[in-house]
This record gives C-alpha cells, structure tokens and sequence, in this order.
C-alpha cells in the first residue's frame, strides 16, 4: 500500500511511526472525561438535593438542563472520538476510506 494521499478523507497517509492514540483521539477522550466528571458531580449535587426536606425545584430544573447539555455535548465528542478513529485506522491501512 504505501504511503499515499487520501483526498477524498482530507488528510495524508503517513509514513513513519504513528502515535496510538492520536492527538484527536486524545482530545476526545479528555473532553468526554471532562463531561462524565461534571456529569457525576451534577448526578449527586441532585441526589443531595433530593433527599434534602427543602428540596429546591428552580436548581434541580438547573442541573437537569445542564445535564441535557452534557448529553449532547457527549454526542458530538464520541462521535469526533469515533472519526478520529477511522481515520488512524486509514492511515495505518487497517480499513479503505
């Protein structure tokens, strides 16, 4: 195969050594680490709340919105996880792009 450009994929094949996992790789999974750590802490600030006598809707509705928020932004981070993916996998020439 060799090392060839991919135009089509928008990126070059690269010869050499390749880091596993790449920088795009990376920057996913610390992002989506992010995310599942503010997504915990939001999940028991509720709990809290909720076995509280006074329980606070305002600031529980709150936490819900930003937990929605959360939700899409994992959608959109796994899924640049997951193009990194492929394309590491181009380039290695595990799969045709």
């Amino acid at each position: 195969m060799g090392c060839m450009n991919n135009k089509k994929e928008g990126f070059k094949r690269q010869c050499g050594i390749l880091k596993i996992p790449t920088e795009e790789e990376l920057e996913a999974l610390n992002m989506l680490r992010k995310i599942k750590k503010e997504v915990r802490w939001l999940r028991d600030e509720k709990e809290k709340i909720l076995r509280s006598k006074d329980s606070d809707n305002s600031y529980i509705d709150e936490l819900e919105k930003r937990l929605a928020q959360l939700k899409e932004f994992w959608k959109i981070w796994e899924k640049k996880r997951e193009e990194a993916i492929k394309k590491r996998m181009i380039m290695l020439g595990h799969i045709e792009g």
